[in-house]
């Protein structure tokens, strides 16, 4: 998988046993640099948070503070975020 940006809105989080820290993102868009435009995806996506470094207000915070709702803006490696910016 190549890397990819894309931003939307938590729509749940959880810890997962087997795979750590996923949520499902609503209304998600992922930036396409050929169209050079954001790209709405039709269904909710699935991301782990696991391994990701997560960004709000200018500070590092653990996925425990991530809550429905948020908008992000995230890097991710296909499943995986890399960097989140919550917004």
């Amino acid at each position: 998988y190549s890397q990819r940006i894309t931003n939307g809105i938590i729509e749940n989080i959880r810890e997962d046993s087997s795979v750590g820290w996923t949520m499902e993102i609503i209304n998600a868009a992922d930036w396409s640099t050929a169209k050079e435009k954001w790209m709405a995806k039709s269904a909710s996506t699935s991301i782990n948070m696991e391994q990701a470094l997560i960004m709000k207000d200018g500070e590092i915070i653990p996925q425990e503070e991530l809550k429905a709702g948020d908008r992000l803006f995230i890097v991710r490696k296909g499943y995986y975020a890399r960097f989140v910016i919550v917004k």
